[in-house]
């Protein structure tokens, strides 16, 4: 059984045998949702250096695409070369994406602590339904917004 499977099987368990879930009366608990892709595109959105990779690796794959429709003698290296760049391309993007889900998973932290949450779910990973009330995606791309605000050049 998948991880986030079965967290969504303990977490709804754990729902229904919980009295009210409103958190306002402390016996319950507190469960939110966020979803991940509007955050993770977001952060993608803002990110100079995921535009560049994103073109450089476009170019790379047309580059490729020539030189393989091409089959010159001399293109072989040509080849090799650009397929060792798209190789890094992926790389840098593996890395940026890392980065990324580090500074949404503070944000989602913060977030979570403000609002006395106990179990935050993404609405990709199970969330059939719930109350908009509940979505605190906005709020985590609020708190993104301040993290990129107080790291900025300006700000020190």
């Amino acid at each position: 059984m998948r991880p986030v499977l079965f967290l969504l099987v303990a977490v709804l368990t754990a729902a229904c045998s919980a009295p009210y879930l409103s958190g306002s009366e402390g016996d319950g608990y507190v469960i939110r949702y966020v979803n991940m892709n509007t955050i993770y595109d977001y952060e993608l959105s803002r990110s100079n250096e995921a535009v560049s990779l994103r073109a450089k690796r476009e170019d790379l794959l047309k580059k490729i695409s020539a030189a393989e429709s091409a089959g010159r003698e001399g293109g072989g290296r040509q080849l090799e070369h650009y397929r060792s760049e798209l190789l890094k391309v992926e790389e840098a993007q593996k890395k940026l994406k890392a980065a990324i889900y580090a500074r949404i998973k503070k944000a989602v932290e913060s977030v979570a602590g403000r609002h006395e949450v106990d179990f935050m779910l993404g609405t990709g990973e199970g969330v059939v339904y719930s109350r908009p009330v509940f979505d605190l995606t906005d709020d985590v791309i609020d708190e993104l917004q301040k993290m990129n605000k107080n790291s900025s050049p300006v700000w020190k």
